[in-house]
This record gives structure tokens, C-alpha cells and sequence, in this order.
């Protein structure tokens, strides 16, 4: 098994789909799930050995019981996408300290996603220099969404990874009911980027590299105004 990809099946048969059945799957390049009625225990403990993923998705599915954990997902070094969004309640335990090691990742997608934690403490997105989707828009459901301190953060480490960057163009997407980023957007006031430097001018920065940091610059950074 190489490939499992599942999604949109409906409600003619019982679907029950179990991760503690998958956990010899370790072959596994591409797992996916998605709009997918039934019954349905989903647990990233049973993913751990799995490093030869390049593609990781769970998206849009029915209530059931998710654990999902990031620290589960350490070893997933061959990942060039994961996708995580619009779930039901759950265990959501999401830290970027746990995906430094994820050089070759090109889509990283996290949203509307129900009470968990969420940590966006530890620099990643820099070594992600392939990446053409960074998306973190409107992040939880209920109201509760990234900081202004978060999304500063996030902006930051994206723009620390500048310079190495080969993708071309691509998106960031920190937006909707997400707190606005710190400052003014315009070319940053001090050169060189760095901490002290206000969210939205990290953005002007990621757009148009006025600071001359080298690399390829995105095409496109939203955010809350």
C-alpha cells in the first residue's frame, strides 16, 4: 500500500475507517480523507513510522474521534504537503517545533479548526524555502484565532527563510478572523528584518524584498487589515 485516499463516499454502506487498522502501512507516500460520512477513529499515534508520506490530509470530515498530534509527526521528513482543516471537535495538538525537519514541504494548510493548541513558537517556515502555500487563515472556529503576536511570528519565520527561497511566487494567507499584524505596510523602517520588526512590514518585506535579502519574493501576503 503506497496510496490510500478516501472521500466522498456517502451514506449507501456503513463507512468505518480506523487508523489502528493502517498502523503496518508504512510504505504509505500518500494518505488522504476528506468529506467522508461515517464512523470514523482517526489517531496519529498509529502514523508515526510512516516517514516515507509526502502527502498528509484530513479535511472536511463528520464528528467521530481525532487525535491528531504533531509530535507524532516528526519523522514525516519526505512531506510536501499537509493539510489540516475544517474538522470536527477533537484533540488537536499542532506545534511547529515538531516540523522544523520538514524541508521539502511545498502546501502547509491549517484552518477553521475547533479548540485545541496551536503553537507557533518555534521557527519552521524558514527552512520550508519550496513552499508556494503558507495558509493559516481564519484559524479556529468559535472565535478563537492566531494573535497579533502569532501572526507576526508567522510572517517572520516565513520571511527568515527568504533569501535560501527557490519556490517561485506563491501565497501566504494569514487573513479573516485572524488578528491584524503589528505596524504600517510599507518597506521595512530598518534593515535587516528581525524581531523588532512590525508584522506588516515583514509583509511589504515577503512582497518586495526592500531590504535586499536575496531569494525569490511571494506573489501574494493577506492578512487582517
Amino acid at each position: 500500500m503506497t496510496y490510500f485516499v478516501c472521500y466522498t463516499m456517502g451514506n449507501a454502506e456503513a463507512n468505518v475507517i480506523n487508523s489502528s487498522d493502517m498502523v503496518n502501512w508504512t510504505a504509505l507516500t500518500r494518505w488522504q480523507m476528506f468529506s467522508m460520512p461515517g464512523t470514523h477513529n482517526i489517531d496519529t499515534a498509529d502514523m508515526v513510522t510512516w516517514t516515507a508520506l509526502t502527502y498528509w490530509g484530513l479535511y472536511l470530515m463528520p464528528a467521530g474521534t481525532y487525535s491528531i498530534d504533531s509530535a507524532d509527526m516528526v519523522g514525516w521528513t519526505a512531506l510536501e504537503y499537509w493539510i489540516l482543516y475544517f474538522m470536527p471537535a477533537g484533540t488537536y495538538s499542532i506545534n511547529t517545533a515538531d516540523m522544523v525537519g520538514w524541508t521539502l514541504l511545498e502546501q502547509w494548510w491549517l484552518q477553521n479548526m475547533p479548540t485545541g493548541t496551536y503553537t507557533f513558537a518555534a521557527a519552521c517556515m524558514a527552512n520550508w524555502i519550496k513552499a508556494i502555500l503558507i495558509y493559516a487563515h481564519s484559524l479556529l472556529d468559535g472565535g478563537v484565532d492566531l494573535t497579533q503576536a502569532d501572526v507576526d511570528a508567522i510572517l517572520l519565520d516565513a520571511h527568515n527563510g527568504l533569501a535560501a527561497r527557490s519556490a517561485i511566487a506563491g501565497t501566504i494567507r494569514v487573513a479573516g478572523t485572524n488578528a491584524a499584524p503589528s505596524g504600517i505596510f510599507q518597506a521595512a523602517a530598518a534593515c535587516p528584518v528581525d524581531g523588532a520588526t512590525p508584522g506588516k512590514e515583514i509583509a511589504h518585506e515577503l512582497l518586495n524584498d526592500g531590504c535586499a535579502t536575496g531569494g525569490n519574493v511571494w506573489a501574494t501576503v493577506t492578512f487582517t487589515p
